[in-house]
């Protein structure tokens, strides 16, 4: 067998799929430190079933997934595949190529599979046990592991003797066994202890069970004789039942009889009623028209009345019109007077505005003259302004000149200082650059302790995340704990519901006939269920609900007695069995209960009416009135017997299941439920709905934490992200500083070279400065002689200002007065104006007074117009009158005529009436005498019921049950004496135990079958104890067999090696080979024997080498993984090693990960790790063979 291949994805830093072949002979793994080499003998662990992390090189498991760059994301998964070839069936496995894949996800879940199949890491473990290739094996040597050879720990050393023994799969076996043999230990001592109590239990269960025997004989024949004589009372109520009926029918028809002519006379009746109320028709029509004669002639002589008034009105009207026509005429002269005053006011204002006018002209005139003086005056100063001007301007000229050299002065001054400036300042920044030299120094020492800090803050989240992931991990296996919880309710409500729809308790006829319905839709037409679906009760009424109703929860309810005889024909043809209907049209209600609830409202320990407490639907009220509404529900048997002295016809039950019959028999004791509780179970599945609710809800929260969880993860990876990318963020910096660092002794330079330029061109414009002076002291000499010429040319422009402004002021004063004028002229016109406007108002008033008066002369015409037509109206009134008069006495004359023939009438419907109430109290008496026969009827039916349920519920038996059990009784004097005599017996016997028969042969049966499992286990234990002895030999004989072979080949290699010197192996017990100590004594050429820690580190691995290969060469592993193991060895040793692995690559395959160059010239073929993209590690492979030819 060898290694073939390697596949890795995801693994640490393999973030693509990579693929490496191997051959036989040695496969070298090289590249620079940090790219990524030991993470391939990491994978190869890791695929066998490392678990440990620390081992890995992590701090938790999901550290080996890949965890992303600066430019890729993290990776959700890793996985690893190795393939061996086992062509030679080296590994137990009936394939000649093996794969073993390992998968781990970031959520935290794995997967193992061998050959693609899913697999435990168990199975891998006992697939490559005592092969030398086990994580515990030798053929894995990491780095550090040499020491871990030559550790001070015992059990760390002995694990790679055991494996090279070939002892770890029968060590493994001991360890099952001694397992096995505490857990039968433990099973021995709990089933001793069984028996022992056993024992204790079997003596008095047999005499219980002896007792129950004969106690189930005496009720059996109780029974049988209870049951006849009820069967005897039944027939007698029978034959009484029947008498009554025969009455019933005598009596019922002398009832129809009378009843015929009952119909007769109330026909004869019928038609005299008819006869009168055609008569009162007659007359209230005469009645109506007379009343409509009389409300028309009262109308008559209202209108006659209104028609007078409006007469008398219009008199008064015409009198009104008269006088106010006579107002209107005096109004009239007024009106003119004041006519002719407007008109003399309106001559008088003309003249006024005229006059107005004529001045206002005038003083125009004067305006425009002192107007025209004014604008010469302005022209004059305009001019001497002019010539100003150009004196000022001319001044301002040269001012501006010597403002600009002045100007060019003060740049120049202002560039000798800003020079004088910047050489300060050049000076203060070489002061500066030397001291921010120093600052970036500073700064760089500072982004390294940033870098430290960044490194601590990267442990303190990979801490934090371990944390998070624990929390998850047990929130997880809350999670799927609860989650198996809600399977289990989910299987025990499935398993209730399934017994509710098979009616699992119920008789199996009951069951049978229940199928049958729901198959057979003709044959189940009408068919509501059994009692016991059509309810629902509280909890704590159970127990009472089941003993009240008795066997009739498994009555069948249809809807009349013709689908209850289909059913019935159908279970006789096919041999089905008996059930028990109970059709709705045949329940009557317990009527005579009606005020028994508030007689015992008040009632200690009273809880209600039965049928009261029972839960359904409408349509069965009266169902569950005729089953429980004779029964009452108490709390306990001390309130049943006291309600039981106030109310006798009723059953009362307790809470607990005692009963009081209506006869006063007293039935109680312990009760057990004959058949499954179909309300409890009900019950059960509604309580199991509400708990797997919750526990769904339970599972969301879970669900919903679980999510959040991932999401903190989640956050703590980006961050862990962020901070490696802070990290190189860093390193950027600090790479930046160190440029800043160079750039700033450059400007140092250049600081010194500009400070002698500033020195030469200060000297120049110093000269410059010295011109410009001169030529500003000219140009000042020539300002002062422009300026005595415009002082006097100002004089003269303020002398003629005063004058214009004179004037100026006379035509202001002029203008004011035209202005006044203006104003009183408009006044005048205005008040002409408003006298315009009031001549004409008063001329609109005398033509209105003028259409008011001939409005007022037509209006008198047209009232004494109407006044003739009212009094026409008038007289036609009065003949209407008399006309009505003669009609009314007519129709009341017709009035009286009908009346009396109505009277005649009505006299003979009471004849009549008379005769139907004696027809009707005849009726009522023979009425009386059937519903006595009813209730002689009703009472026995009730005493057959009674009877019925008494059997029912002292033996659980129906009325077609019980006739099963009829034989011929021959003196039921007898009979009777002897159910006395047998409760007495039954009495003498006290407290029996019915369940001791069953419980004995139980507890028998369990004691014989314990006592031969003792003796199996005995057995079992003598054989394990058998199987460990001959591990512990088998184990004995192979430790040492290999441990001579490996000790002969460590010191023969040793002195190889190490060209001479000695070595050896030591048991420190060898009467206890398998638990001792292996010490390693060695010494080199030319020194003495010492501790191994005082070893030089060449020597030490030289050591742990020689000490691997003798292990190899006892028991070659297919393949080798070497990592770096030769790291300490310098080049002398480096060849004899090379040399060694050369001649043990016969027997197996080496895998070494190496830098050192002896090592590199004798490998094969040669894998080199590399890192082009930062954090990423890519594989490269060359066969050196074909290199070298």
């Amino acid at each position: 067998m060898y290694l073939k291949k390697l596949e890795i994805h995801g693994f640490k830093s393999f973030a693509d799929k990579i693929t490496i072949d191997f051959r036989n002979g040695i496969t070298g793994i090289v590249g620079p430190n940090g790219s990524g080499k030991s993470n391939i003998i990491d994978s190869v662990r890791w695929v066998l079933g490392e678990q440990s992390p620390k081992t890995l090189r992590g701090s938790r498991m999901e550290d080996i997934i890949f965890n992303g760059t600066s430019h890729r994301k993290p990776l959700g998964m890793a996985e690893v595949s190795l393939t061996f070839d086992n062509s030679e069936k080296f590994l137990p496995i009936d394939y000649s190529e093996v794969t073993i894949t390992r998968r781990l996800y970031r959520s935290g879940e794995s997967e193992y599979l061998i050959n693609k199949t899913p697999c435990r890491l168990k199975d891998i473990r006992e697939l490559i046990m005592d092969t030398g290739i086990g994580i515990d094996g030798y053929s894995l040597i990491g780095q550090g592991q040499i020491d871990g050879i030559l550790s001070n720990k015992p059990d760390e050393r002995r694990q790679i003797f055991e494996e090279a023994a070939g002892i770890v799969k029968y060590k493994s076996r001991k360890l099952e066994a001694e397992k096995k043999l505490s857990n039968t230990n433990q099973n021995i001592v709990r089933i001793e202890d069984i028996i022992v109590e056993l024992e204790t239990r079997i003596q008095p269960l047999k005499i219980q069970s002896e007792k129950a025997k004969k106690f189930l004989d005496l009720s059996e024949e109780l029974k049988k004789l209870e049951i006849n004589i009820f069967l005897r009372e039944i027939e007698d109520i029978k034959l009484k039942l029947k008498a009554e009926e025969e009455q019933f029918h005598v009596v019922n028809n002398q009832h129809a009889d009378y009843l015929s002519k009952k119909q007769s006379v109330s026909s004869e009746q019928l038609k005299c009623q008819q006869k009168i109320e055609e008569l009162n028709n007659d007359i209230q029509s005469m009645k109506e028209n007379y009343f409509e004669t009389t409300n028309l002639l009262k109308k008559l002589e209202g209108e006659r009345i209104l028609y007078k008034e409006k007469v008398q009105n219009i008199d008064k009207n015409v009198s009104r019109i008269r006088n106010e026509i006579e107002g209107i005429s005096d109004k009239d002269k007024d009106i003119n007077i004041e006519l002719s005053h407007l008109l003399l006011q309106k001559q008088e204002f003309n003249t006024l505005i005229s006059k107005k006018n004529e001045l206002l002209v005038k003083e125009n005139e004067k305006y425009e003259e002192l107007g025209n003086l004014i604008n010469k005056y302005q022209y004059k100063l305009e001019e001497l302004k002019g010539k100003n001007i150009e004196v000022l301007n001319s001044m301002s000229s040269i001012k501006s000149e010597a403002n600009s050299m002045n100007t060019i002065k003060e740049n120049l001054i202002n560039r000798i200082k800003r020079i004088e400036h910047e050489k300060r300042s050049l000076s203060n920044k070489k002061k500066d650059n030397t001291e921010k030299f120093l600052e970036v120094n500073n700064e760089i020492k500072k982004t390294k302790a940033s870098y430290n800090e960044m490194l601590l803050k990267k442990e303190e989240l990979i801490k934090k995340n371990n944390e998070y992931r624990n929390k998850y991990q047990d929130l997880l296996n809350l999670y799927e704990k609860e989650k198996n919880n809600l399977r289990d309710l989910q299987s025990q409500k499935k398993l209730l519901q399934a017994m509710d729809r098979s009616y699992e308790g119920f008789s199996s006829s009951v069951r049978k006939t229940l199928k049958l319905c729901k198959e057979n839709s003709t044959l189940g037409k009408g068919v509501h269920g059994v009692v016991a679906e059509l309810m629902t009760i509280p909890k704590d009424y159970e127990i009472a609900m089941e003993v009240a109703l008795g066997y009739s929860m498994q009555y069948i309810v249809c809807n009349n007695e013709e689908d209850a005889k289909r059913i019935v024909k159908h279970l006789k043809e096919n041999n089905l069995g008996r059930v028990t209907f109970l059709p709705l049209s045949n329940v009557y209600s317990q009527k005579n209960k009606k005020n028994i609830e508030s007689k015992l409202i008040k009632h200690k320990g009273f809880i209600g009416i039965a049928s009261n407490l029972v839960s359904t639907s409408n349509k069965y009220d009266s169902l569950f009135n005729y089953l429980l509404g004779n029964t009452i529900i108490v709390d306990n048997i001390d309130s049943a017997v006291d309600i039981s002295k106030t109310v006798k016809k009723f059953k009362i039950v307790t809470l607990d299941g005692d009963i009081i019959n209506p006869g006063g028999t007293i039935t109680g004791g312990s009760y057990k439920s004959k058949t499954v509780n179909v309300f409890r179970r009900k019950r059960k599945i509604k309580e199991l709905d509400d708990k797997i609710d919750d526990l769904n809800k339970l599972t969301t929260q879970y669900k919903n934490d679980l999510e959040e969880l991932k999401n903190k993860l989640e956050g703590i990876d980006n961050k862990l992200k962020d901070n490696s990318i802070s990290v190189e963020s860093i390193k950027l910096t600090l790479l930046k500083k160190e440029n800043v660092l160079t750039n700033i002794e450059n400007q140092g330079h250049s600081l010194d070279v500009s400070l002698c330029n500033l020195d030469e061109e200060l000297k120049e414009l110093k000269s410059e400065l010295k011109d410009i002076d001169e030529s500003i002291s000219k140009k000042n000499s020539f300002v002062l002689s422009l300026k005595k010429e415009n002082e006097e040319l100002e004089n003269n422009i303020q002398n003629m200002s005063r004058i214009a402004h004179e004037k100026q002021n006379q035509i202001n004063l002029l203008k004011e007065k035209i202005t006044s004028i203006k104003i009183d002229l408009a006044s005048l016109k205005e008040k002409r104006d408003n006298n315009k406007m009031e001549i004409k108002r008063i001329q609109d008033s005398i033509e209105v007074w003028k259409n008011n008066r001939l409005n007022k002369e037509k209006e008198l015409s047209q009232l004494e117009k109407e006044k003739e037509g009212l009094i026409k109206k008038t007289d036609n009134i009065m003949m209407k009158i008399n006309d009505n008069n003669v009609l009314s006495k007519q129709i009341e004359y017709n009035i009286n005529k009908y009346t009396n023939e109505k009277d005649i009438w009505i006299k003979r419907n009471k004849e009549l009436i008379m005769k139907i109430e004696t027809i009707d109290n005849a009726l009522n008496d023979l009425k009386e005498s059937l519903h006595k026969i009813e209730v002689k009827k009703a009472r026995l039916e009730l005493q057959n019921d009674n009877l019925i349920k008494k059997i029912w519920e002292k033996y659980e038996l129906s009325y077609m049950d019980a006739l099963n059990h009829k034989s011929d009784i021959e003196d039921f004097n007898i009979a009777s004496k002897r159910i006395s005599s047998l409760n007495r017996e039954l009495k003498k016997l006290g407290e029996v135990n019915i369940s001791s028969i069953k419980e004995y042969e139980e507890v028998n049966q369990r004691y014989a079958f314990l006592k031969e499992q003792r003796e199996d286990l005995i057995k079992a234990k003598e054989s394990l104890n058998q199987v460990i002895k001959e591990l512990e030999s088998t184990m004995n004989k192979q430790f040492v067999k290999s441990f001579k072979q490996i000790n002969e080949n460590f010191s023969e290699i040793f002195n190889q090696l190490f060209n001479g010197g000695k070595a050896k192996l030591l048991l420190d017990d060898y009467e206890n080979v398998l638990e001792s100590n292996i010490d390693i004594v060695a010494q080199p050429p030319g020194k003495k024997l010492q501790n191994l820690n005082l070893l030089s580190g060449g020597e030490k691995a030289l050591t742990a080498i020689a000490l691997l290969f003798s292990i190899l060469r006892t028991k070659p592993t297919p393949f080798c993984i070497l990592d770096e193991i030769e790291a300490a060895l310098d080049d002398i040793n480096i060849f004899r090693f090379a040399e060694f692995l050369k001649e043990f690559t016969k027997n197996s395959q080496f895998i070494i990960i190496t830098h050192r160059k002896g090592t590199m010239e004798i490998i094969d073929y040669l894998y080199g790790i590399t890192m082009q993209e930062y954090g990423v590690s890519k594989v490269v492979s060359v066969k050196l063979s074909e290199v070298a030819s």
